[in-house]
């Protein structure tokens, strides 16, 4: 529990470094990091996935086939409201999110059609937990075109993901 205490602390002082050029991305990082941490421990408890979670803006770490990512993703947009049961996207929950988090009517527009486009690309997939990996993937390609990535950070907490 106190690992994962730590690591939430961890995702707050990475995702809140307030680093050009979107402070945006990094509430929104924050936010849903925070429930996809919780979402670690509701479906991965006793693992070391929260690593991957607090490491995702991270250009170095592939997560093509790390599926239970994806499951992480879907289970934190069911939670926060931004996914229906169905699968599609919440577009009012969305934008009303994107607002509570800093975003600006063209910020929110630009990241609405990021969320749409990525879901669009994943829709054919059967597994949620493959359609939210794919819609992952997508969504952080989108963000490193638009140069809105959040600065990788981990500051004096290496020596904690470390193990130490």
């Amino acid at each position: 529990m106190c690992e994962m205490r730590t690591a939430v602390l961890l995702l707050v002082v990475a995702a809140g470094a307030d680093h050009p050029p979107s402070s945006v991305i990094n509430e929104i990082s924050k936010q849903f990091g925070s429930m996809m941490l919780h979402c670690v421990q509701l479906l991965y408890p006793q693992t070391g996935y929260f690593r991957d979670v607090l490491d995702f803006w991270n250009r170095d770490l592939n997560i093509t086939g790390h599926t239970y990512l994806g499951c992480l993703a879907a289970c934190s947009l069911f939670k926060l409201q931004l996914r229906n049961r169905d699968g599609s996207l919440n577009d009012t929950n969305i934008t009303k999110f994107l607002h509570q988090n800093g975003a600006v009517e063209n910020d929110a527009a630009v990241l609405l059609d990021v969320f749409k486009t990525c879901q669009n690309a994943s829709s054919s997939e059967r597994s949620a937990c493959v359609a939210g990996l794919k819609t992952m993937i997508c969504f952080r390609s989108h963000i490193y075109r638009l140069n809105w990535t959040p600065q990788f950070y981990r500051g004096p907490y290496e020596n904690v993901l470390n193990g130490k």
